[in-house]
């Protein structure tokens, strides 16, 4: 593999020329074509990933608090099949069921036709209607897998000595679970979001 992007980075100007010439444009068209799908692409993952830390941190304290019961089980076997699956079976599977069945959302593309006629904000919203189901798509599929990092590093803060001190204490539950374990848990949780 090292050879290889080796290879590639030492002849990447033939490349860019092969590259051009295939689709009949010069250099300048050639970072135009990769500009708008890489802004998709960043847009896409940063909100995904903000998303679903929304959605997999109160989660995941839940189920580390009430670990063993039955929402806690239900949970965890929703994430083991969430994690399990791979993203493009879960794309699949929410294009034909929020596009082509119930059709609230649209097939492919980035804009409507003709929407270049729009008002801006009217563009905008556009824009943000088509980026609705890859973004709902990402942030399904990053739920498995940080939600269980989540439990997993507050089940191990909850059983700290720390916490079984303050609990000896009379600290009051929610104190202990958002002020001492939460951020005792928050330490694998920032090296799981910055490595995401």
């Amino acid at each position: 593999l090292h050879e290889l992007v080796a290879f590639m980075y030492d002849h990447f100007d033939e490349f860019k020329l092969i590259l051009c010439r295939a689709e009949g444009t010069g250099y300048a068209d050639f970072i135009e074509v990769l500009v708008e799908p890489m802004k998709n692409t960043i847009f896409i993952n940063i909100f995904a990933t903000i998303l679903a830390l929304g959605i997999t941190i109160p989660l995941g304290i839940f189920c580390a608090v009430k670990r063993g019961s039955r929402r806690d089980v239900a949970v965890q076997v929703g994430t083991i099949i969430g994690y399990s699956l791979p993203t493009f079976i879960i794309a699949i599977v929410f294009i034909w069921l929020f596009a082509v069945v119930l059709g609230w959302f649209p097939v492919s593309g980035m804009t409507t036709a003709g929407s270049l006629h729009w008002s801006k904000s009217k563009q905008f919203w556009d824009k943000m209607y088509h980026l609705a189901l890859p973004l709902i798509v990402m942030t399904f599929c990053s739920l498995g897998g940080m939600t269980r990092y989540v439990r997993a590093a507050m089940i191990e803060a909850l059983s700290m000595d720390c916490i079984k001190t303050a609990r000896a204490k009379g600290v009051r539950e929610k104190a202990i679970i958002y002020s001492h374990a939460w951020r005792n848990a928050l330490i694998p949780i920032v090296t799981l979001v910055v490595g995401w």
